[in-house]
């Protein structure tokens, strides 16, 4: 098959399958496709602020579609999630890159044994952790990865919450906060804490109870 533009040809050929979403991508697609959007400049800003790290260790991927935007910046990326079926699917949807790794763990219960990550980052996870468990989710990330490593967590601000109707709300949402208790959830277990605002798909440092979503990143474990 030949396009009337022949650079655009390759897209045709009966060889050419093109990357198909991921379960949740789609499901992000089909209901909002502005959020898929949002969730794709959360990972180019790992992919960013990661910069000159090498070995790369996500928890709760998910389908890891989105998760080939840090992919193709370094080169090890370890996609890992505590539910088997997402852990399937992230390897599917990504099944034509050799540099990442699969690997089931629940780290609210362990640690991810004899690997040497120098950076981290989980998205849309910390508020499905319940607030008993998080530290331990914390500390047994920590142990998955160098002490000069780079944390990153990215969640949802308990006041988008409520700029969510309630059919629409996560129920898996159970652990949302402020821009400053992350701050102070995370210092429970960090030395260098910094925290950004994000709204759609920008990111500042603007008043934290006008953020839909945060980040927190760490250095120097305690």
């Amino acid at each position: 098959m030949k396009t009337l533009d022949e650079q655009y040809s390759y897209m045709f050929d009966e060889n050419y399958d093109p990357t198909r979403l991921g379960k949740v991508a789609f499901s992000r697609w089909r209901k909002d496709p502005n959020s898929l959007l949002f969730s794709l400049s959360r990972y180019k800003f790992v992919s960013k602020f990661l910069d000159g790290k090498n070995n790369i260790l996500e928890a709760g991927c998910g389908d890891g579609w989105c998760s080939r935007v840090v992919a193709k910046k370094f080169k090890s990326l370890t996609l890992s999630d505590y539910d088997p079926q997402f852990v399937k699917e992230a390897t599917k949807v990504n099944s034509d890159l050799k540099n990442i790794e699969f690997k089931i763990n629940d780290f609210t219960k362990d640690h991810i044994i004899g690997n040497d990550y120098d950076g981290f980052y989980c998205l849309d996870v910390l508020e499905h952790i319940a607030k008993e468990k998080e530290n331990k989710f914390i500390k047994n990330i920590i142990k998955s990865c160098r002490k000069n490593a780079v944390f990153i967590f990215g969640m949802p601000t308990i006041e988008s919450q409520k700029l969510i109707s309630p059919e629409n709300r996560d129920p898996g949402h159970i652990n949302c906060k402020t821009k400053d208790e992350l701050k102070k959830s995370l210092e429970l277990n960090f030395e260098i804490v910094f925290t950004l605002s994000m709204n759609d798909e920008l990111i500042h440092t603007g008043n934290g109870d006008m953020a839909y979503y945060i980040f927190g990143i760490c250095c120097m474990p305690k």
